[in-house]
């Protein structure tokens, strides 16, 4: 299968509710010993790591992909990151590095992410610092936002604010501004 077939959750013909009544009714054992029956854990605890470590402010509600290729297991995907890296979910201000995941999010209750983080705190745990030697690397990141910034180019930023003035944060909101973010967020996350 390529990713081309995965099914987003509202698209499914099936609609398949059994993940949610999973999450919902079960108990720390039956949630531990099943989830896996329900969805792709390693990707929801991917997602919840990057979100932590990002300071994705809606992104434990309503700015996450689920998709499915059997209609049974559930895969997770980020999407929309504009709330990211201490930005406000509007742009107009920074929040601190120490904003505290879920608690002070927009998005902050999550039953899914609850449970695991009350019923698989060392897995949970463990998933973040491996993500933290690789893909969530200060390095890697970096590396990606360097390469995105230069293929655009500083010109073109600069024309983007000269056409639009009032972009919030446009004169802040740039690569050292981020590498900061990403450097003090993952300090404290860590």
């Amino acid at each position: 299968m390529k990713t081309t077939d995965l099914i987003p959750y509202e698209n499914n013909p099936r609609n398949n509710d059994g993940a949610i009544q999973f999450v919902a009714n079960s108990d720390k054992d039956t949630f531990v010993n099943g989830i896996e029956d329900h969805l792709d854990v390693q990707s929801a605890m991917d997602y919840y790591c990057l979100c932590y470590a990002d300071c994705g402010l809606d992104g434990l509600g309503k700015n996450m992909t689920i998709g499915t290729f059997d209609m049974i297991r559930w895969i997770f995907g980020a999407y929309d990151l504009d709330c990211t890296w201490l930005l406000y979910w509007n742009g107009g201000k920074f929040v601190p590095a120490d904003y505290r995941c879920p608690e002070d999010y927009q998005e902050n209750a999550n039953l899914l992410f609850d449970k695991f983080e009350q019923y698989m705190t060392k897995r949970l745990k463990a998933n973040y610092f491996r993500l933290r030697k690789g893909p969530l690397s200060e390095a890697n990141i970096m590396r990606h936002f360097e390469r995105y910034i230069s293929e655009i180019g500083s010109e073109r930023y600069a024309d983007d604010l000269v056409a639009y003035p009032g972009i919030p944060q446009g004169s802040t909101n740039n690569i050292n501004q981020i590498r900061a973010a990403v450097r003090d967020r993952l300090a404290y996350v860590d």
